[in-house]
């Protein structure tokens, strides 16, 4: 049931699980526990991520890092000023990343930080996957995110693997 201060939902099944909530909720019913309430952000965020999402990755000279080279990751939805709700809702449910002006009157959620593609974006699409091109993208982030967690990215070895993968 969801809590009304939109702060977490608890999930069906006799287990609790807590997850950020945006408070606008649609009522599914799962087959086995009957009606529970599934925030409306989890069936928005996949579709809109297939149109206008992207997972950028990079490596870029940086003569401070051990093996000269940083690795960039991201992932990234574009909207509209007019849209910019359903970011604020993504950046509230996933408890992550942070909305801004991208260009002009288009607004832009963007994570970057490591720790949440691995452990928020990555397991949300894993299960919501993605329909379009997109989905390779997907598949070449987590690639990068997962051999960058095992800290591949600070080896020339790892670097390289990377570097195949990005480009």
């Amino acid at each position: 049931r969801a809590v009304k201060d939109g702060r977490t939902c608890e999930r069906a099944a006799g287990r609790t699980k807590r997850e950020p909530c945006t408070g606008r909720q649609l009522q599914v019913h799962d087959g086995w526990t009957g009606l529970h309430a599934v925030p409306l952000i989890v069936h928005w965020i996949a579709p809109i991520t297939d149109g206008v999402g992207c997972f950028p990755e990079g490596i870029s000279r940086d003569s401070d890092m051990s093996v000269g080279f940083v690795v960039f990751t991201a992932m990234a939805v574009v909207q509209p000023r007019r849209g910019v709700e359903i970011l604020l809702d993504s950046e509230k449910h996933f408890g992550c990343g942070v909305v801004r002006v991208n260009h002009g009157d288009r607004m832009c959620w963007r994570v970057r930080k490591l720790e949440h593609l691995r452990d928020r974006i990555i397991p949300f699409f894993d299960s919501h996957q993605l329909k379009t091109r997109k989905r390779q993208e997907f598949e070449s982030l987590r690639k990068v995110v997962r051999w960058m967690a095992e800290d591949r990215h600070l080896t020339s070895d790892g670097l390289e693997l990377i570097r195949r993968v990005v480009e």
